[in-house]
């Protein structure tokens, strides 16, 4: 029985996941390639990454199963609040080291007080963190314009 590839991933990971679905579901399913990119990952977009094969006359059957499991569909959607009070915490962390990082996380930390409801206690302290990385620039700046 020919078999035919279904899909193709960065991972061997994620390969045996699905493979495991399918054969959840009675179609049997084989990973491909998944022994060259574990021994070197960069031969993955070489050899078109790690192929997920099921045999040709079940192919239309296990596509369905893979269209009904698509997690995007069920996903919430991200509020912009805690999207720009996470990349605030990580410009204003990196800025640490990186000082012109900490005008992008005050730029972003002006964004996120012009929204409202945004009353996550996860997304209060993600802002209160990137405000506690901050204090040291803000206090160096003080110092040398009023210093």
């Amino acid at each position: 029985m020919p078999l035919v590839t279904l899909t193709t991933y960065t991972s061997p990971f994620e390969a045996e996941i699905v493979r495991g679905r399918l054969e959840a579901e009675g179609i049997p399913a084989v990973v491909a390639d998944a022994e060259m990119v574990t021994a070197d990952w960069m031969m993955s977009q070489a050899i078109g990454g790690v192929k997920l094969r099921v045999p040709a006359s079940a192919l239309d059957r296990a596509r369905e199963i893979l269209s009904e499991d698509d997690p995007a569909e069920d996903a919430e959607p991200i509020p912009e609040a805690e999207i720009l009070a996470w990349r605030a915490l990580q410009a204003a962390a990196v800025g640490l080291a990186l000082p012109p990082l900490q005008l992008y996380a005050v730029w972003l930390l002006v964004r996120y007080a012009r929204i409202e409801n945004h009353e996550s206690p996860k997304t209060v302290r993600r802002v209160m963190w990137a405000v506690v990385f901050l204090l040291p620039y803000v206090v160096l700046l003080g110092l040398i314009l009023w210093g």
